[in-house]
């Protein structure tokens, strides 16, 4: 059986390796905080916009409210107008509008 060997002696390669390994990790770091700050950046106008956005949205659900009861109202105008045109309601045959005024 062979026995293995550990060689501890230190040389030029190992250190150029050694200080390549922390020079790349130092660079990888510093390139990832700056994407993270860009990041950050850019989660932050998402939110502002969302927010706006949201705004936006609460805006126009007021809107379709008011026009649901704008039609509403519309509708019972036209109720109102058709049961005029059918004689019924403020005109009430012969006699006159509300009885009050005798036809002539």
């Amino acid at each position: 059986m062979h026995a293995v060997s550990l060689d501890l002696t230190v040389n030029l390669g190992n250190l150029i390796t050694i200080a390549g390994f922390i020079i790349g990790g130092w660079i990888f770091v510093w390139a990832m905080r700056s994407r993270l700050d860009i990041l950050t950046i850019e989660i932050q106008v998402l939110k502002d916009n969302s927010s706006e956005q949201s705004k936006q949205l609460i805006e126009f659900a007021k809107a379709l409210v008011n026009l649901a009861r704008q039609e509403e109202r519309v509708s019972a105008l036209d109720r109102r107008v058709d049961e005029l045109r059918h004689g019924i309601g403020w005109v009430t045959g012969p006699k006159g509008i509300d009885r009050e005024y005798g036809a002539k």
